[in-house]
């Protein structure tokens, strides 16, 4: 199974921290301020390997399991805030297995007409 998911801007953009000490921002302004940015991209691709159990009662009714044992994300996230000097940049690979826990696992009916 593969997928791509990108995620667009923070609709929430009121923080009450950012580049300057906590000190000097209760001095000039103590309210939270506004973030605008210049760029902003999160965009994730992911390919996970499934295992497919069919069990078929009838011609018309089967009983499927599907397990996710492993799974490889690709993330890309890149975001430059208006009026700041710095740019951040993050490229981030995972790869999730059995071994982080629990695997994702579902169970269905399916009714072929």
């Amino acid at each position: 199974k593969v997928s791509a998911t990108i995620g667009f801007e923070p609709e929430i953009k009121r923080v009450s921290s950012g580049p300057l000490s906590a000190a000097a921002r209760t001095q000039l302004n103590p309210q939270p301020f506004e973030i605008e940015y210049d760029k902003y991209l999160d965009l994730d691709f992911k390919a996970d390997v499934a295992i497919v159990m069919d069990v078929k009662f009838n011609p018309s009714l089967i009983f499927r399991t599907t397990l996710t044992p492993a799974g490889l994300t690709l993330g890309f996230d890149e975001s430059k805030i208006k009026n700041a000097n710095r740019e951040t940049n993050e490229t981030t690979l995972k790869f999730d297995s059995l071994h982080r826990g629990f695997p994702p696992m579902s169970f269905g009916l399916i009714h072929m007409f």
